[in-house]
């Protein structure tokens, strides 16, 4: 049988409940020789006896043959009628399955395999089932009969509690650069200076360049402490609509420079719309960023997104993204960032990998402020390895380019940035909610202007416990 376990999922087949069911289903489909040379059973009769509402005497015809001729769409169809006719609804939904493995554009037998489905509880596999019905044509009947079970299944969903998981954790560890400056004591800049002018000439400007002090500003090297909390919550509205909200809490604790000391807080409030195979999401996006506990940025906007899946082991998507941003103590800083981007995510085995870019602007509120517009080109990779059942190792590299638009006010060049950030963590599970995290990150903001050309190193290990209320 060259169909692989995960190949049925994906066409919305159920796996069979124990090993000892999974062993029959293969037994039956690798009998060749015993189907070739067995005696055929009365399929007509077993039909006319299910047409006159006689399913257990069809039953009786057809499972002594059963062995012989489980993997025959047209058998496996008669005897799954007949056992969901006499309550069978297992066995029946094994029998379903086979045709589909030999013919999944079977409409009516993916309809009565969702509505068992449906009648077992098991609504991820009837949803799955039902999800290549949204682009097949169907006829009055069978609409009608996926109406209904679409019907069972958001009432159904709607009916269940919250998904919620959360998190709450704690580290130390060293910031080599927790002012997020350069490692210069100062910079040159530009300054005009009034020259004195040749006998009876006034005075003419000229330009020098000067060193301007960068005091606490420098780069300078800290202890660390850190503290993080998240929660998650996921709600179905029905059963192809979900209410998702999450909020996250980080506070940086600095044992030297507290005038640094960085946090922020998040939430996220969105919906996510399944039509078909495909995913639908808008996200409202919230930040508060705070430096030595007061704030320094408030950002908010939007998030749309498109999931494509391309197969059972990988999805494409695209998404657009809007955030305002608001500086309550330099409010010519004020921006609005525009981005669109694109990913690709895979999972083989015990490996998951993500792949994107984006590319879009930011610009100034004050007009005035041309040079603090930027266009802005990125791509992002990371991953995440599963080294044994209680060890993984994740990581991930992300560059951003911008080039402003205009000459710098203070320095007379056209800025150009590019940031390179970097990290790699450890996941240790010492107990089923208990995790210890070592963790290493590396940012580097290479810019032609010297005050903004800085490398940063942290090290953490952090303590976390979490938990998830669909698997406890």
């Amino acid at each position: 049988m060259k169909t692989s376990l995960t190949s049925m999922l994906m066409r919305g087949m159920a796996l069979p409940d124990t090993p000892r069911k999974c062993l029959l289903v293969l037994a039956m489909c690798f009998s060749p020789f015993v189907h070739a040379e067995a005696v055929s059973p009365d399929l007509e009769a077993a039909r006319q006896l299910l047409a006159a509402g006689q399913a257990a005497q069809a039953a009786a015809l057809l499972e002594p043959r059963l062995l012989q001729f489980a993997g025959d769409p047209e058998y496996d169809y008669l005897l799954g009628q007949a056992w969901y006719q006499m309550g069978k609804t297992g066995e029946a939904l094994f029998a379903f399955e086979r045709v589909l493995i030999a013919d999944p554009d079977n409409i009516e037998v993916r309809l009565k395999a969702a509505r068992i489905g449906t009648e077992r509880g098991n609504a991820a596999a009837a949803q799955a089932l039902l999800a290549p019905l949204a682009t097949a044509k169907l006829n009055p009947i069978q609409q009608q009969e996926a109406e209904q079970i679409r019907a069972l299944l958001a009432a159904d969903t709607g009916a269940r509690p919250a998904s919620v998981s959360g998190y709450l954790a704690a580290g130390a560890g060293w910031d080599d650069n927790v002012t997020g400056g350069p490692n210069l004591a100062s910079v040159m800049v530009p300054v005009t200076i009034m020259v004195p002018g040749a006998r009876g000439t006034p005075p003419a400007p000229k330009l020098v360049m000067q060193p301007l002090s960068l005091g606490t500003s420098t780069k300078g090297g800290d202890m660390l402490g850190t503290l993080d909390a998240g929660l998650s919550v996921r709600k179905a509205w029905n059963g192809s609509t979900w209410l998702t909200g999450d909020a996250s809490l980080h506070q940086g604790i600095n044992h030297y420079r507290k005038d640094v000391a960085e946090g922020a807080a998040n939430l996220n409030l969105g919906v996510i719309k399944r039509a078909g195979s495909e995913f639908i999401g808008a996200t409202w996006l919230m930040q508060n960023y705070m430096v030595s506990n007061a704030t320094y940025r408030k950002s908010q906007g939007f998030r749309l997104n498109w999931l494509h899946p391309v197969n059972d082991h990988a999805n494409m998507g695209s998404y657009i993204q809007r955030l305002t941003f608001e500086y309550p103590t330099a409010t010519t800083s004020n921006a609005v960032r525009n981005l669109f981007g694109v990913n690709y995510q895979s999972t083989m085995d015990t490996t998951q990998m993500l792949y994107g870019m984006y590319t879009g602007r930011e610009s100034a509120q004050d007009l005035t402020k041309a040079s603090l517009n930027f266009a802005i080109v990125g791509f992002n990779v990371g991953g995440q390895w599963v080294m044994r059942s209680d060890v993984s190792f994740s990581a991930g590299l992300v560059y951003e380019q911008h080039r402003h638009g205009a000459s710098d006010a203070t320095f007379g060049v056209f800025r150009r940035d590019a940031q390179y950030a970097a990290g790699i963590a450890l996941d240790y599970r010492l107990a089923p909610r208990w995790h210890l995290l070592p963790r290493y990150t590396y940012s580097h903001n290479v810019s032609n202007i010297a005050l903004y050309d800085y490398i940063r190193n942290t090290y953490t290990l952090q303590l976390k416990w979490d938990f998830d209320n669909e698997n406890e």
